[in-house]
């Protein structure tokens, strides 16, 4: 799964997030349900006075999940902002995920000149129940035209499997990171610094492994049976 992000301005410059969701069985006789959403935070660089620099695609991967199995999952898109158009929308199926297309319009202030970030919220529907997931979008005020650098975090899964006997499918999870120009197609391993996030209840995370030195890949063991989602950032060496 590799997914496409672009340096945010911060106290540490973050230049991507992923989270790795749990999935259980549920209870007998009624099976869990999640939706998996692979690109939650994207960053549109723009000029010092706030407009997109150059036309951008933004793809956001998405699977349902009843119990252990993949299941058919549609979504609606929520209200975007200006310069923001959806560009498409495929549903899940039970054979491979689905895709939300968002296009960013070269020149547009995203609302205003002063906006720097904003939210858009997705409900997926699956087993005829909403679920409602939040994708955020940050302003990079790069301050000129010209190449721009795209990073990338990519995870060995989406989602972790949390069996009946509390044991964990898999047992560790790869981040792997990667810079390309945005003229160029082509991915170098990025060197930046990973830190990686447990939380228990969906709200409240713990900091569980940060990057001594700069690396392009970490292998992550869970520190817990019992957290529910596993957040990997990645920012800038210092």
């Amino acid at each position: 799964m590799l997914l496409s992000y672009f340096m945010k301005e911060a106290p540490m410059k973050t230049y991507g997030q992923i989270t790795i969701t749990y999935v259980s069985d549920g209870k007998p006789g009624e099976p869990s349900l999640n939706v998996s959403i692979a690109n939650e935070n994207q960053n549109i660089p723009c000029t010092s006075d706030g407009k997109v620099i150059d036309n951008l695609l933004i793809e956001i991967p998405f699977a349902g999940y009843v119990g252990f199995d993949k299941f058919p999952c549609s979504a609606s898109v929520g209200v975007l902002p200006s310069g923001i158009t959806l560009g498409s929308n495929e549903n899940a199926t039970d054979k491979k995920d689905g895709r939300i297309i968002l296009n960013v319009a070269k020149g547009s202030n995203l609302g205003s000149d002063q906006t720097v970030s904003g939210q858009i919220p997705f409900t997926f529907t699956i087993k005829e129940k909403e679920i409602v997931k939040i994708f955020t979008w940050s302003k990079t005020k790069d301050g000129g035209d010209g190449n721009i650098d795209l990073y990338s975090i990519e995870s060995s899964v989406s989602v972790i499997t949390k069996k009946i006997d509390g044991g964990l499918d898999p047992t560790t999870i790869t981040f792997n990171s990667w810079v390309r120009n945005s003229k160029n197609v082509n991915l170098s391993p990025y060197e930046g610094l990973f830190i990686i996030e447990e939380t228990v209840n969906g709200v409240v995370y713990n900091s569980k492994y940060i990057s001594e030195t700069a690396e392009s890949s970490v292998v992550y063991t869970p520190t817990t049976q019992e957290i529910t989602a596993i957040r990997c950032t990645l920012c800038k060496k210092r």
